[in-house]
């Protein structure tokens, strides 16, 4: 009985050790930009400075870092954004949507990033998001609902206006242009 008990006592504490030291299984699918191997297709404005960074990271091991030295300085993705609008017909409940994660160092307080979807050039859409805050902040944008504008079929970049703020940095990760 004692030889049992012991037995089930390191059995269960290698499955605990295991199970702690587990990394978690990441999902990877073409759609997610996670800048695992360079800023492509990132690019930015003069007054901005794109990296990779392992400093802060969301999704697998890396992120991009913007770092700007003026206010209203730039950076965007030029390709195709794959929003399909909602199929009011369609059994499917699902609208699309921009997903992506932001960290902040330190809290910009009264300070709103700008994200626009553009075609040809002319913006579509957008919405502006507050960064007063510290760490890594999620959010899932639904293009019909919670942006103003009109989206279009055919948007082919989206870009990303700093604050009106003189210098800042920030990282992004686990950037979906649209998903359904």
């Amino acid at each position: 009985m004692k030889i049992n008990i012991i037995l089930f006592s390191v059995v269960s504490l290698f499955l605990l050790t295991t199970e702690l030291n587990a990394q978690p299984q990441q999902f990877t699918d073409p759609s997610i930009l996670s800048f695992e191997g360079g800023i492509s297709p990132a690019t930015c404005d003069s007054h901005s400075k794109l990296s990779v960074s392992a400093e802060h990271f969301k999704h697998l091991n890396s992120s991009l870092d913007w770092k700007w030295n003026a206010p209203l300085a730039q950076w965007s993705i030029k390709q195709d954004i794959g929003y399909k609008p909602h199929n009011p017909k369609s059994k499917d409940n699902a609208v699309a949507t921009f997903v992506f994660f932001v960290y902040s160092k330190t809290p910009l307080k009264d300070a709103k990033l700008k994200v626009e979807f553009l075609k040809n050039g002319r913006v579509c859409s957008f919405f502006e998001y507050g960064l007063n805050f510290t760490g890594w902040r999620g959010s899932w944008i639904a293009f019909d609902r919670d942006m103003q504008g009109k989206p279009e079929e055919g948007m082919d970049e989206m870009r990303v206006t700093a604050p009106a703020t003189t210098s800042g940095e920030l990282f992004f990760d686990h950037i979906m242009l649209s998903s359904l």
